[in-house]
């Protein structure tokens, strides 16, 4: 399969693009064939290297981008075993750097609000003072979903912050 570039869409959209398609791609078993097996690898092992393969590919292929100085403010969401759950993120911007952030469970789901508490509790010290576009959270504090929540509303901010720079 061939990509093309296209002049018109600025670089934070094509990565926003490309990681959203690779999350899509480990978050169930798929098939990867090899040039010498061509047998079904676990979720695990396809995630390991979709996670190399994005961070090479985003240091590689897109530049850095620049991002509007301000606020941003954005719903993220993510599956639970009690179903689809919702977040709200905001981040003040500075230079590309996280400099305050702030988050909102919406979750009514007993086991999800304990989550989202753990979650709340300890991502600021993973976000704040970080690069826009070094930002990967994965587990927070214990909390293995919520983060997947930030992560999309994060892609949301980054479009906005960049297409108003």
């Amino acid at each position: 399969m061939k990509f093309s570039r296209s002049a018109s869409l600025p670089p934070v959209i094509i990565t926003a693009l490309f990681t959203l398609l690779l999350s899509a791609c480990t978050t169930e078993e798929i098939q990867i064939p090899s040039d010498d097996e061509g047998m079904m690898q676990s979720s695990q092992q396809s995630e390991a290297s979709s996670s190399a393969i994005m961070q090479s590919s985003e240091a590689a292929i897109v530049p850095k981008q620049k991002y509007e100085d301000g606020t941003f403010a954005a719903a993220g969401v993510y599956k639970s075993p009690a179903g689809m759950e919702e977040i709200e993120v905001s981040l003040i911007l500075k230079n590309g750097v996280v400099s305050a952030a702030s988050y909102e469970g919406k979750t009514t789901n007993a086991k999800s609000v304990k989550f989202q508490g753990l979650f709340e509790q300890g991502f600021t010290e993973a976000v704040v003072g970080a690069s826009i576009d070094n930002l990967n959270l994965t587990v927070v504090n214990g909390s293995s979903l919520t983060p997947a929540g930030f992560m999309d509303a994060l892609v949301k901010i980054k479009i906005e912050a960049a297409m108003k720079a």
